[in-house]
């Protein structure tokens, strides 16, 4: 499967790179597990794909049991501080991704059939860990 994707000439490298992705997290993740760990994953992407990547995590996933972290950055709805505004234009610069606020990330996750547990870290402008789990 994973030959398949060089020979595609015609397909972009990103959408090569999301291929492979999305091949090793919906065929070679472990299903049940209970916990599944993503670091800055998702900023990478555009919510489709990010969509796409975490529908075939939560796939996985056992309702009640299993948690996805989400290592990444988590931006004030408003008055974001320099670092974070700053990755933000380097994500959407380099790798057509973005840094999420909080409300954006609520509506990919949502979308993709989990929900927000807790967000552990502090309000500084580093990234922080969303617990989040399937949809009750």
């Amino acid at each position: 499967m994973i030959s398949s994707l060089r020979n595609r000439s015609k397909v972009s490298p990103v959408d090569k790179h999301l291929q492979l992705i999305i091949i090793l997290i919906s065929y070679y993740c472990c299903l049940g597990a209970r916990a599944y760990y993503m670091r800055n994953i998702c900023h990478d992407w555009s919510d489709e794909h990010c969509h796409t990547i975490l529908t075939n995590t939560a796939k996985a996933m056992e309702k009640g049991y299993s948690r996805l972290l989400i290592d990444d950055y988590v931006l004030p709805n408003t008055g974001a501080p320099v670092r974070g505004s700053s990755m933000d234009i380097l994500m959407m610069m380099y790798a057509s991704g973005m840094e999420r606020m909080l409300s954006q990330w609520e509506k990919v996750l949502d979308a993709s059939g989990l929900e927000i547990i807790k967000i552990w870290g502090t309000d500084s402008d580093y990234e922080q860990v969303i617990e989040t789990q399937l949809k009750t």
